[in-house]
């Protein structure tokens, strides 16, 4: 049913089960689902509270390394961190890594995949040492599960732009071209030539993850979406708003293409063109987009989250300018 979209006809009988049985491994799988179907619609706090309903039943009749609740944890984890709570994704995502050590998985993918995506939240929380030892990790199970004959893996302690070369020379010795672990490389290492004012350099790792990404993804996929996006930020930083604004709009189509309607996603590509408009000084043009982006924020999360935050600036930013101050 929710690979069919059907999400209300999903939602409507697993809430008339969860009324019928007694069982609580049911239950607590009825409540996963139900988090699941809100994750899915971008209902972040309803899944949050589902996922954790669905946790706490499963810590009573589990075993503290039963893989069911790895399932849980890393769901929930990764719903943090689309909400931006990085230390609740951390605390979860490391929950997960846990058990699978402790379960001696073996599985290397599902370890792979753990530390890609705990990479992954430290790179967004800009702490890319941290990043890259766990990316450096899943490339250690990388060269247990690939073919032998490999460099030597990357370092944790080493500084940032050399371990990253070093890793781009490690990529091309073991990963095809179209391998997805060249666009996680690709998103730390262009981040920290980005946070460093070198535009150039970061548009060259933001187009390189862009091809790959095209080459192995469905054209409405909404990670293509964020690829563009990426793109933006330099076009932005750089005053070719022309560009950016084309870019957002072909991001902003991807996503109401994929997505709900109220799908927070969407309020990162209406806030985006809010953004150039402004920058343009076409702020009239922009108040339309900043307001759909509230309108979908204010439903989507707490009041008091910094992207509401956010939005209430970028309007009031521009009745200033227009001399509207009450």
């Amino acid at each position: 049913m929710i690979k069919l979209s059907h999400f209300n006809k999903a939602q409507q009988l697993y809430n008339v089960l969860l009324e019928q049985i007694t069982d609580e491994n049911e239950e607590a799988h009825l409540y996963h689902m139900l988090g699941l179907i809100n994750d899915e619609q971008g209902l972040y706090s309803e899944a949050i509270d589902f996922y954790k309903q669905s946790i706490e039943i499963k810590q009573k009749i589990l075993s503290p390394t039963d893989s069911n609740l790895f399932v849980s944890y890393n769901n929930i984890g990764l719903v943090y961190d689309k909400i931006g709570e990085y230390a609740k994704a951390l605390s979860f995502l490391e929950k997960v890594l846990e058990i699978e050590r402790e379960n001696g998985s073996s599985d290397h993918s599902n370890v792979d995949v753990t530390y890609n995506n705990i990479a992954l939240v430290y790179n967004k929380m800009r702490e890319y040492a941290k990043a890259l030892y766990f990316f450096g990790r899943a490339l250690e199970i990388d060269r247990e599960i690939l073919p032998p004959n490999h460099p030597t893996l990357v370092g944790e302690h080493a500084k940032a732009l050399l371990v990253f070369e070093k890793a781009l020379e490690i990529h091309q010795n073991i990963l095809p071209p179209n391998h997805s672990g060249w666009d996680i490389l690709y998103k730390i290492n262009r981040n920290v030539y980005y946070s460093r004012g070198e535009y150039s350099e970061a548009l060259s790792f933001y187009e390189k993850a862009f091809e790959i990404n095209k080459k192995i993804l469905p054209p409405n996929h909404p990670s293509l979406a964020g690829t563009y996006r990426n793109i933006v930020s330099v076009y932005s930083q750089t005053s070719e708003y022309s560009k950016a604004l084309s870019l957002c709009e072909t991001a902003l189509g991807i996503y109401q293409k994929s997505l709900p309607s109220h799908h927070p996603e969407l309020t990162t590509s209406y806030n985006d063109i809010g953004l150039v408009y402004t920058k343009m000084a076409h702020r009239s043009k922009a108040l339309p987009y900043y307001k759909k982006a509230l309108e979908i924020r204010l439903k989507a999360f707490p009041p008091d989250h910094p992207h509401i935050t956010i939005s209430y600036n970028n309007i009031r930013g521009v009745y200033h300018y227009q001399g509207e101050y009450s």
